[in-house]
């Protein structure tokens, strides 16, 4: 017999972790709500950390912490992660030893940065950025290198890569860029808007090498980097290197528990956990998913974003309150912003199923345009460059799963589709 819902444990004290104890106490909850979370913070926003953070004055950072009221009554277990799940008994363990015990679980543990394991991974200056923490040290450790005039390595050209980049070269840094694609995120979103970063990073004095990938690190007698080496042979002093290889979800600690990873947790599209009890009561959010999404047939999709994180937590809160006929299904469009250097850069749906592009607003050398998304003949994504307008109608279009024809409507300059824009070989 299913007990009365009396205990909620939130494991990941994260955006999607706190959006979901909010949306859990809107929707009339007034049990207990534990927050369970491997860092010593509470919950903060991330997106700042590759930006405002890097490039903050010695004297001050910015505030990223996410509002929470005292209201929301919520208690703590800060410091001690997730390692195990018992889901017959109905409880988690930590890494302090404890146990927790719960009615109801949302397990939104999000994701950690996929870790160097090749040649110098032991040496002295590597960073990664994920966490506040990482932030901070990484803030530190770049003032030096800008008041040194030491050189700085970025391990792959993603978008937090690229912030990265620009900052380290605003700070004054000697800044080179490695990513294995030949145009950066060139697989993700195309060429106009790849060609876009790499020229803004030119301009900011940081050396983009593509098509081209981390072979090894190289330290000297007191284990401290001073080059990193790539598959095509090149040597490339370093004195520091920031490591952005993507992101793994953080699932470790489910394996055994009867989740089914893939390798993100998968879920039905009630973000209830696949694989468990449906009377289990446990539901899922954020980075750590992966789940059939209406909106692209039914596609198992994972998206690693805010916006994301935010709107699953609320669905999740509601369907692990709702009875079984109350639940709803969670149908997303994605939504994703980057902002590096002068660019402004804001996407819509899922750019990277597209095989085709059309820029429908805006010029390219002026770095100023909208570029539509198509797959077939069927809308998939957007995404401007200092030119929002018409996002809202074509996140409207996209969620419709409207045809490309469909933008006529709102089309002031426009040429026709053209595969030209997807870098070669890479059309999906």
């Amino acid at each position: 017999m299913t007990p009365p819902l009396r205990r909620v444990v939130i494991a990941g004290a994260s955006l999607a972790g706190l959006h979901a104890a909010h949306a859990l106490r809107r929707h009339g909850f007034t049990g207990e709500i534990t927050m369970v979370g491997d860092e010593t913070h509470r919950p903060y926003d991330r997106p700042p950390l590759s930006k405002q953070v890097l490039l903050a004055p010695a004297n001050g950072v910015p505030a990223v912490a996410l509002p929470i009221e005292p209201s929301m009554d919520l208690r703590w277990r800060l410091g001690a992660a997730a390692v195990a799940l018992d889901p017959r008994h109905r409880r988690i363990h930590t890494a302090d030893g404890t146990a927790v015990d719960y009615d109801g679980l949302v397990i939104a543990t999000g994701a950690h940065a996929r870790r160097w394991n090749g040649p110098g991974s032991h040496l002295d200056g590597l960073h990664y950025l994920r966490t506040l923490d990482d932030a901070l040290a990484l803030r530190r450790r770049l003032a030096i290198a800008a008041a040194d005039q030491q050189r700085v390595l970025i391990a792959g050209g993603g978008f937090i890569g690229a912030e990265i980049a620009h900052a380290a070269a605003t700070l004054g840094c000697h800044v080179t860029l490695v990513e294995q694609q030949a145009q950066l995120l060139g697989q993700q979103l195309g060429v106009p808007v790849g060609n876009s970063i790499a020229s803004t990073l030119a301009d900011a004095g940081v050396t983009v090498r593509t098509g081209t990938t981390l072979a090894a690190f190289d330290g000297d007698n007191h284990h401290r980097l001073i080059a990193a080496r790539t598959t095509d042979g090149t040597t490339i002093p370093a004195d520091l290197a920031v490591i952005g290889l993507g992101m793994l979800p953080a699932t470790a600690w489910l394996r055994g528990s009867g989740a089914v990873l893939r390798p993100h947790l998968l879920c039905d599209r009630y973000s209830a956990v696949a694989g468990m009890d449906p009377d289990g009561r446990i539901v899922a959010a954020g980075d750590v998913t992966c789940w059939p999404n209406p909106v692209f047939d039914h596609r198992r999709t994972a998206v690693g974003h805010w916006s994301n994180a935010r709107e699953q937590a609320d669905n999740a809160a509601h369907n692990l309150l709702a009875a079984p006929a109350d639940r709803l299904p969670y149908a997303h469009v994605p939504t994703f912003w980057s902002d590096i250097g002068p660019l402004k850069i804001r996407s819509v749906g899922m750019p990277d199923r597209a095989d085709s592009v059309t820029i429908i607003d805006g010029s390219l050398p002026g770095r100023r345009f909208l570029a539509a998304y198509a797959h077939g003949d069927r809308l998939v994504g957007a995404v401007s460059v200092n030119r929002p307008r018409h996002l809202a109608t074509m996140h409207r279009l996209i969620a419709a799963q409207a045809p490309i024809q469909r933008l006529d409507e709102l089309s002031t300059t426009t040429q026709p589709p053209s595969n030209t824009l997807l870098p070669e070989g890479e059309h999906t």
